[in-house]
């Protein structure tokens, strides 16, 4: 009887108005809460879209070249090897000494390869090539920083036994100060293309967002004879052909910016 009786009078106090109250109450608050939030959210207006623009820039700078590199070949034949490559081995020495003596430092001169093969010559008369003996050749690289002497360096090194030049390289001595400055006007093209185009579309105003360069490069510009043999008494042909080259830098970048009106 103890049992039923504790049981009742649990399931009375449970059912009493107080209880209830207790337990509604959690409820009307998250009621209330998630309507309110509701319509919050739905009487919030959209988030307005920011317009981007993505634009590519360049930028070039021109500069003249400070030095050269000039190609060329020492070639001697004969009907014996051997000759071919002693005379050839005469001849560069010669080269060489003549390049020390124009103020050429070592460090300047390279001898860049040297081949001993057989020659052949086209015969008109049997209409096919025949053999000639042989061919040695010594190819040289001669780096000249001072521009100003290249046409009568040149002229010296024919009379002096080169008969091939091979081409002349024109650069730059400190090409990155340049590739910044081009990075720079490029990074500008790109912003005033960006400018071109929101004002346009009726904006005023535009903010990077981000920059990527794209590539710097400097095309240098090559005078070549290839295999053209030089006589001589050419003089090592006009020294205006030997004219400093001037060399153009150019940068690309690719940038992204945001479009605002004031």
């Amino acid at each position: 009887m103890t049992f039923i009786s504790d049981g009742c009078a649990a399931l009375r106090q449970a059912c009493s108005p107080a209880a209830r109250r207790v337990h509604v109450l959690p409820l009307l608050a998250l009621f209330v809460a998630l309507f309110f939030g509701a319509a919050t959210w739905a009487a919030a207006p959209a988030a307005a879209q920011i317009p981007s623009i993505s634009t590519r820039g360049e930028g070039t700078v021109e500069i003249p070249a400070d030095k050269a590199e000039v190609r060329v070949s020492i070639v001697t034949r004969s009907a014996e090897p051997n000759t071919a490559s002693e005379e050839n081995e005469t001849e560069t020495a010669t080269i060489l000494r003549t390049m020390r003596a124009a103020g050429i430092p070592e460090a300047d001169l390279q001898v860049a390869s040297v081949r001993l093969q057989p020659h052949r010559e086209w015969d008109s008369d049997r209409r096919g090539w025949v053999e000639a003996g042989f061919e040695a050749v010594r190819s040289v690289r001669i780096t000249v920083r001072d521009l100003a002497v290249l046409p009568e360096l040149v002229a010296s090194i024919v009379d002096n036994g080169v008969n091939r030049i091979d081409g002349v390289q024109y650069m730059l001595s400190s090409p990155k100060d340049h590739e910044v400055e081009a990075l720079r006007l490029a990074v500008v093209d790109a912003h005033r293309r960006a400018r071109a185009i929101a004002g346009g579309l009726g904006y005023s105003e535009v903010q990077v967002v981000s920059v990527k360069e794209d590539g710097v490069s400097a095309p240098q510009p090559m005078m070549r004879l290839e295999s053209a043999m030089v006589a001589k008494d050419s003089g090592g042909g006009n020294p205006e052909a030997w004219a400093e080259g001037t060399i153009t830098v150019r940068a690309v970048v690719e940038a992204h910016f945001n479009a605002f009106r004031r």
